[in-house]
């Protein structure tokens, strides 16, 4: 008798043991099947690394249409909330007062863009000073909110000091480019009227006699209140095997290489003698360039040089295939320039457009060797689906440089080519 009791007790016990941990189970499977309706819907969660996402607000309809936050400005992107309805949007850059109609669209944010954001900006870019917001648009024009720009950050520029335009790859006489770099001559000799223009190099075709006076009689009749520095690129060496001072002053009024002085910064001018690689410069040349950058190694300067070297801005994702950077004096060169926190390095030949920033983030700016160095589009001849008309508007002031890139044709600023540089002088 008492065996069958014990026996009864243990069935007992195991039938208990065995409804908790159905329960138990259960329970484990609802929250299991919980977490994974919850993924799927709100994205709350990342399936790969298990990083919990802050789901996107969602968007008050009943609010005025300029309080209404459909997105936001983080990590150099962009976004649109996910809970703004599909549509193409376009967003633009707005003062209090209305949209800012001298700024191209800051982009456009297509239904199928699934991250929703606009990408091409690095840590430089800045907002246009008047800009206080970016206005979103549907694909009928009808504005869906706006996305908030903090204006805390904004730098203290202090004094402006000199305005001036930076150019490049004018290539005088081709197809087009008259009437290109005749847009850019008026606006900045009249509405955008800076003190000077300074032009990278391939001011023609082929350097021919004949191109280089008609490239001279065009900047006399339509740059007539606005001083132009140039400097010789490859394209003025087709027609010779050196140039040197007595073979391109007669054009541009200056020497192979100079320096010009605004107020306390300094304008390095170097033209190149040849097309061949590894063969831009003499040792003369780069002696004079290693001595004036020294002399000058606590002022802010302004470099231009036509060759951009191999490893810096402009040639995104190695589009452009004629590199005639090398050798030693290469070598030399950077040796001379890197590591000069307050030099600007401007440079042309490969053409890409500001655009190309989206494609690769130092495409237009790169400041890992040491010093600044920009990119400067052709006013003329865009390659890789660029604009035409792209150059620059700088503005110098006392603690810093905002420059501010232009297409010329269109007559509009392009945001992702607006940037500023803080200098310590």
């Amino acid at each position: 008798m008492s065996i069958i009791l014990q026996k009864n007790r243990i069935f007992k016990s195991l039938v208990s043991f065995l409804l908790v941990a159905v329960i138990l189970f259960g329970s484990l499977v609802s929250c299991t099947s919980g977490a994974k309706n919850k993924n799927d819907t709100d994205g709350s969660a990342d399936k790969e690394n298990n990083e919990v996402v802050i789901p996107d607000p969602p968007i008050d309809d009943s609010l005025p249409v300029n309080e209404r936050i459909v997105g936001v400005i983080e990590n150099n992107k962009i976004r649109i909330y996910n809970t703004l309805r599909p549509s193409a949007y376009t967003l633009k850059y707005e003062s209090e007062s209305g949209v800012l109609k001298e700024y191209m669209d800051v982009g456009v944010i297509e239904r199928e863009n699934k991250s929703r954001s606009i990408i091409g900006f690095i840590p430089q870019n800045v907002v246009p000073m008047e800009a206080v917001r970016i206005g979103v648009y549907d694909s009928y024009g009808i504005k869906a909110g706006i996305i908030p720009i903090d204006k805390s950050g904004d730098p203290d520029k202090g004094e402006l000091l000199y305005t001036f335009a930076a150019l490049s790859d004018v290539h005088l006489p081709y197809e087009g480019s008259k009437q290109d770099f005749e847009k850019a001559l008026n606006y900045l000799n009249g509405d955008g009227r800076v003190d000077f223009i300074c032009i990278c190099g391939d001011l023609t075709g082929e350097g021919t006699k004949e191109e280089l006076e008609e490239y001279k009689e065009f900047v006399e009749k339509h740059s007539p209140n606005v001083n132009i520095y140039e400097i010789t690129g490859n394209h003025e060496n087709h027609d010779s095997s050196k140039h040197n001072d007595q073979s391109i002053m007669p054009y541009t009024g200056d020497p192979l290489f100079y320096t010009v002085e605004k107020g306390d910064d300094l304008f390095i001018m170097l033209g190149i003698k040849s097309a061949g690689k590894g063969s831009l410069f003499d040792i003369g040349t780069l002696i004079w360039l290693e001595k004036t950058v020294k002399q000058n190694k606590d002022k802010r300067c302004f470099l231009f040089q036509h060759v951009r070297p191999t490893d810096t801005s402009g040639n995104a994702e190695g589009k452009y295939k004629v590199d005639l950077w090398g050798g030693e004096e290469a070598e030399l060169f950077e040796k001379i320039v890197k590591n000069n926190p307050n030099l600007f390095f401007f440079h042309g030949h490969s053409h890409q457009p500001f655009s190309s920033q989206a494609l690769e983030s130092n495409g237009i700016y790169d400041n890992s060797h040491g010093y600044h160095s920009f990119h400067i589009p052709s006013i003329t001849s865009p390659r890789f689906g660029g604009k035409n008309g792209e150059g620059y508007i700088i503005e110098v002031y006392e603690n810093g440089v905002l420059l501010r890139g232009r297409d010329f044709a269109d007559g509009k600023f392009v945001p992702t080519a607006e940037y500023y540089i803080a200098t310590s002088k």
